[in-house]
């Protein structure tokens, strides 16, 4: 099946496939503005192909939580798994509800894994957040997410071109560790 996607997809033009890829909760746009950027498209078409493709199923999601939610909650095998789940997002969730909507803006807006729009809704739908107030955070998150991943991948194609690609993808590793430890020291002193 994958080798089928593979095809169909190799068949389209990059910006489609930055917005359909972005479209999905594994990538999102992290990794498809640098995969656009890499495959020929400007940064400015990357950026907008990207954000764009990450806000389209922000309505759908928002939509189906409650379903997906009641059709979970029904079912006696999963409804512990899901009390769990919904437990434990609540709990980590808890730094975003002080800060309602800007929390949740910042929280999409934080280029780390599981920081997206996919887990921005479902944290949304757990605190109970408005859907039209948690699509518009999540939208400026996207934004912000996807600046910060446009100049982060502009500064290692410089660094790149400058040092080598070698040297670059360790001075990649070292901002995102020092992104992460920033991230870990703010939400320890948010808790």
């Amino acid at each position: 099946m994958s080798d089928t996607v593979f095809q169909f997809l190799s068949g389209l033009p990059m910006q489609w496939i930055v917005l359909i890829s972005a479209a999905i909760p594994i990538t999102e746009l992290r990794a498809d503005i640098p995969f656009g950027i890499a495959g020929g498209l400007s940064p400015l078409t990357a950026y907008i192909f990207g954000v764009i493709g990450n806000l389209i199923p922000i309505p759908f999601i928002l939509a189906m939580w409650p379903l997906i939610y009641k059709i979970f909650d029904k079912i006696p095998f999963t409804r512990g798994v899901l009390h769990r789940f919904v437990d434990r997002a609540r709990e980590k969730g808890k730094t975003i509800q002080k800060k309602g909507v800007i929390g949740l803006t910042i929280f999409v807006g934080i280029p780390l894994p599981v920081t997206g729009v996919w887990t921005g809704s479902l944290i949304s739908f757990m605190l109970g957040l408005p859907p039209l107030k948690a699509a518009a955070a999540m939208t400026l998150g996207a934004m912000i997410s996807g600046t910060i991943v446009t100049a982060v991948t502009l500064g290692f194609v410089n660094a790149a071109g400058s040092f080598g690609v070698g040297k670059a993808l360790l001075l990649l590793a070292v901002f995102f560790a020092v992104v992460y430890i920033a991230y870990k020291i703010i939400k320890k002193k948010n808790q």
